[in-house]
């Protein structure tokens, strides 16, 4: 911030200094002529322009943070000192910025009343700049930084909109982080994860994260396990819904199941160039044939107007499919060769398991689909903690 803004910011916080003595010299009059604290609309007015003056009065307030702290002061001791005061106290503060934190660099602020700094916004406010409670810039340092040893260090509250938003803005060009939360806690538990969240989300009745791009390849979420041995780059515990392609790769699809002896073991998915349904059943041979009924719910996902039947006799049977059709296919023993080895069967009869494979209804599994793997993200450097924290 160059000299002459700085200087135009501390005369307009002299300006509003002056008003604040008008306002309460009106407040006074009021209480003066009824005795009583005033009423109505002159009390009403007099609220709003208390708050009016306290809302532009943080512009004051930042200029001068900014004139305590900058470099160009010879004396770490400056303090310049703002106040504001209702009649009921209810948006009262008195702040003091006296140098710089040794640790952070930041001003220091003290506080004579239960507020440090209490602000507030209006749609109505004639200057943009107004249209935020509490501003923070910085060219080198941090905007805004919100320390507490037990407490939230920053809580963002909105009745109808966001609560907390990160943004880097479209005019800039570097790789950089909206919203980024590091936990270097070194509490030990039982298990991975014991000691606390990096990014925690919860909702009462929504989604708790949600995740979205409009990059072309990008991802809405990613994890990854920073090359950790041993860690997993994402975790579910409950039911996981994929809609869209689940494709895995340098890996293979498993199930763990419990094996007897204590521990899970993996099993793996049976793979295919082509997207298959199979189904599976048993049939009974009635005089040397028997008709089996496809599923109606099979042949409504599976295309059933093509596909495979597999048969498995358990006797001493020869069996062919004789007909296929969409809603069934019909399986018959073969009796020639019954009589030429000497059974004489007119009608053949026993069981025997079916199995039938058909292509995927509503979607085109394309046999072999080239696959493009996209880059790994390079994940932003883990920030070192604040060496010192302060309610």
């Amino acid at each position: 911030m160059s000299d002459q803004m700085l200087a135009e910011l501390l005369a307009r916080l002299e300006t509003l200094a002056a008003r604040v003595d008008e306002q309460e010299a009106e407040i006074e009059r009021l209480k003066g002529s009824s005795g009583q604290p005033a009423t109505g609309a002159d009390a009403h007015d007099s609220a709003i322009s208390r708050r009016d003056l306290f809302v532009k009065g943080t512009v004051g307030l930042a200029a001068a943070a900014l004139a305590a702290s900058s470099p160009r002061e010879a004396h770490a001791e400056t303090r310049t000192t703002i106040q504001a005061q209702t009649a009921g106290g209810g948006y009262g503060a008195a702040v003091a910025i006296a140098g710089r934190d040794p640790d952070t660099q930041m001003p220091v602020l003290t506080t004579q009343g239960p507020y440090c700094l209490v602000a507030s916004t209006s749609p109505s406010a004639p200057d943009p700049t107004f249209q935020a409670a509490v501003l923070g810039t910085g060219n080198l340092g941090r905007g805004v930084t919100g320390l507490s040893n037990s407490n939230y260090g920053v809580l963002g509250v909105s009745a109808s909109s966001v609560g907390v938003r990160g943004e880097i803005p479209s005019s800039s060009a570097a790789n950089a982080t909206a919203v980024y939360g590091l936990n270097s806690s070194s509490f030990t538990g039982v298990g991975p994860g014991a000691g606390g969240f990096g990014v925690y989300g919860l909702s009462a009745n929504g989604h708790g994260l949600v995740g979205a791009t409009a990059a072309a390849g990008g991802a809405a979420v990613v994890g990854a396990t920073n090359g950790v041995a041993g860690a997993f780059a994402a975790a579910f515990y409950g039911p996981v819904i994929v809609s869209g392609d689940f494709t895995v790769i340098g890996g293979a699809k498993s199930a763990a199941v419990p094996h007897p002896d204590g521990s899970h073991r993996r099993v793996y998915c049976v793979e295919s160039p082509e997207s298959w349904f199979e189904d599976f059943g048993e049939g009974s041979l009635e005089c040397g044939s028997a008709v089996v009924q496809i599923d109606p719910d099979f042949a409504s996902a599976a295309d059933t107007g093509s596909y495979h039947v597999f048969l498995t006799a358990y006797g001493n049977h020869v069996l062919h499919v004789a007909e296929r059709t969409p809603a069934g296919f019909t399986v018959r023993a073969d009796t020639v060769l019954a009589e030429a080895t000497g059974r004489n069967e007119s009608g053949p009869s026993g069981t025997f398991s079916w199995r039938v494979v058909a292509r995927r209804k509503d979607i085109k599994g394309v046999r072999f689909d080239r696959v493009t793997i996209p880059a790994e993200p390079v994940l932003p450097a883990i920030t070192p903690p604040v060496s010192r924290t302060r309610d």
